[in-house]
């Protein structure tokens, strides 16, 4: 039996978890940018809804190492769905085995998904989906005929 349909969608959420990994970077590098952090500092302190408290707080919490450390916890959460996804579908190659790979997708969908407080639910939706065909999906019998 041919497992290209959980494949594809192996790869799909594999693609969507790199985005979360670019992500990442993002966050790492948006850290060390001390002219943005200044012009956001600037724009949030022109806005007349925020009082001073809020910008000071949302500040700190951009400046506290935030951005540092979800940055590298989306690299590493991302890189390890991705290496578990690509597992899953070296298992699934040929039809060799089936529900390990199942498990596999679905374990890391759903860790995934509630890792990043539910932003990684998009890709982790393709991986269950994976996860849940090769579970259902069964191979043909064949009919003897008597």
């Amino acid at each position: 039996m041919k497992r290209t349909g959980e494949i594809v969608l192996g790869v799909i959420g594999a693609i969507g978890y790199a985005f979360f990994t670019v992500a990442g970077f993002f966050f790492l590098w948006l850290q060390n940018q001390d002219e943005f952090m200044g012009e956001l500092s600037a724009e949030l302190q022109a806005d007349d809804e925020l009082s001073a408290a809020e910008v000071d707080a949302v500040l700190g919490f951009l400046d506290g190492g935030f951005l540092s450390s979800s940055g590298i916890f989306l690299i590493i959460l991302s890189v390890v769905a991705i290496v578990l996804g690509i597992v899953a579908m070296v298992l699934l190659k040929g039809n060799n085995k089936p529900k390990v790979s199942g498990l596999l997708f679905i374990i890391t969908s759903v860790v995934a998904a509630i890792a990043t407080l539910g932003a990684g639910i998009f890709p982790g939706i393709f991986y269950l989906i994976a996860g849940i065909m090769c579970f259902a999906r069964k191979p043909k019998e064949p009919i003897e005929s008597y």
